[in-house]
């Protein structure tokens, strides 16, 4: 369906999305006043199909009908609404907040999107891994044997391979102490930071990309943001291997990592590898410019 409203959303994002009257059904409950407010739930049968975007229709006017013959009961604003609910101002007739299933919502559809319908619960999102690792120091000997070690999957699946990664730093070009977690992951980047030129955390982050960049078959990018290495995984799904640092002891071991120095680097999962049932509210919209 192709609608000719253009709508403006947050971003400057251009979006060709039918604003239409929005027909809730019959309301399921209205709370008590609060704050001048009340807050409207909306039935199982309409947020069983659909989820309404956080706040998409603030502004927006609701129309009130009873039920029994479709009588036009009162006009009210939505002052901010959450996926299953609408908060309104407190003026609405008595009859409706004492008896609110016996009458229904139409939103009116000027400033209003229509939402998507919900996608079945069978279809999964599978959720790209993203590791941040800040570097604190500018002293390479405090990265000496100093290992990055997390896990990537080879495709978005319910059931995909997963592969044990593992970056590793080196200020003396030897990794005697770290080389018992080089035997133990299926991928070994070596990084060798030697070099004399090599004198800041974000060059040290630089040849690490520099690394990873020759390295073939891998299925994750990197890139770095000031003083962090940020490392993302190229599919999504489950990810049994925690990401974690490594101090470059001699006892270590790739389930039970001697956590590096949280003053001179520091790792943490900005987004977790996860399948999960999508349920995130959408728009219905088959055009996107932006």
């Amino acid at each position: 369906m192709v609608s000719s409203d253009i709508w403006m959303g947050s971003g400057a994002t251009v979006s060709m999305i039918p604003e239409k009257e929005l027909h809730l059904g019959a309301f399921a409950s209205i709370a008590g006043a609060s704050d001048n407010k009340r807050v409207i739930t909306l039935n199982a049968t309409f947020t069983g199909n659909f989820s309404l975007v956080a706040n998409l229709y603030r502004g927006c006017y609701l129309n009130i009908y009873a039920v029994s013959g479709n009588v036009f009961t009162d006009r009210v604003l939505i002052q901010g609404n959450a996926a299953t609910t609408l908060t309104v101002n407190d003026s609405l007739e008595a009859a409706i907040t004492t008896t609110a299933t016996n009458y229904y919502g139409v939103i009116e559809q000027y400033g209003a999107p229509v939402p998507a319908p919900k996608v079945t619960a069978s279809t999964n999102v599978y959720t790209k891994q993203i590791i941040s690792v800040e570097f604190k120091s500018n002293t390479k000997t405090d990265y000496n044997d100093v290992g990055i070690v997390f896990g990537t999957v080879d495709a978005e699946s319910a059931s995909p391979t997963q592969e044990d990664v593992g970056i590793f730093f080196t200020s003396d070009g030897s990794f005697a102490n770290a080389a018992s977690l080089l035997a133990q992951t299926e991928y070994d980047i070596t990084v060798d930071i030697s070099n004399a030129q090599l004198t800041t955390a974000e060059e040290y982050i630089d040849a690490a990309i520099n690394q990873i960049n020759l390295t073939s078959s891998i299925d994750f990018s990197a890139v770095r943001d000031g003083d962090k290495l940020v490392i993302t995984n190229t599919f999504g799904g489950a990810i049994t291997r925690t990401a974690g640092t490594d101090d470059g002891g001699a006892d270590s071991l790739i389930d039970s990592l001697d956590t590096a120095d949280a003053s001179k680097i520091e790792l943490t999962v900005t987004t977790t590898g996860a399948t999960t049932a999508t349920g995130n509210p959408r728009l219905l919209s088959d055009t996107w410019i932006g």
